[in-house]
């Protein structure tokens, strides 16, 4: 069950290169795709796991593309899987993401935090990641049985 956070950030604002969004059965998803450079940390609430970087393969191998290889960032990766309960769309390409305690990323803490330990890298201005926000509001045992879904092997 995701633990809520007094720390939770409960407002990102994004600003993506590209997005897009999709109505499905009464909730929206959109695709978000930022520069590295620009990415915002999500709240990591709704995770199964907080990330551990020096036990992680995957994580090392994403700093190795990060650093050497970033065009292929996006190909390479995932991405990001997250629960909001609000997504806003502001002035221009910038969108506020409302995250209440026990929401946030559901799958990818360790993508985020190779992201975040890399984007003052210049080498990351070549990377993007792909971003999925539901916007929905479920009680936190629905948040709990997804993220336990998408993060097991």
């Amino acid at each position: 069950m995701p633990t809520p956070s007094n720390n939770t950030p409960t407002k990102v604002t994004i600003k993506p290169d590209k997005n897009t969004s999709v109505n499905l059965n009464g909730y929206t998803e959109y695709t978000f795709f930022i520069n590295a450079q620009e990415y915002k940390e999500l709240p990591l609430d709704a995770n199964v796991r907080e990330p551990n970087p020096s036990k992680s393969q995957p994580y090392k191998e994403m700093i190795n593309t990060l650093e050497n290889s970033p065009e292929d960032f996006l190909e390479n990766n995932l991405g990001i899987s997250a629960i909001a309960e609000k997504v806003e769309r502001l002035s221009g390409e910038k969108f506020r993401l409302t995250f209440p305690s026990g929401t946030g990323i559901l799958n990818g803490g360790h993508t985020q935090r190779a992201i975040l330990d890399t984007k003052c890298k210049p080498e990351t201005m070549n990377a993007l990641v792909r971003i999925n926000v539901r916007e929905k509001k479920y009680t936190l045992d629905r948040i709990a049985e997804i993220a336990a879904a998408q993060n097991s092997t």
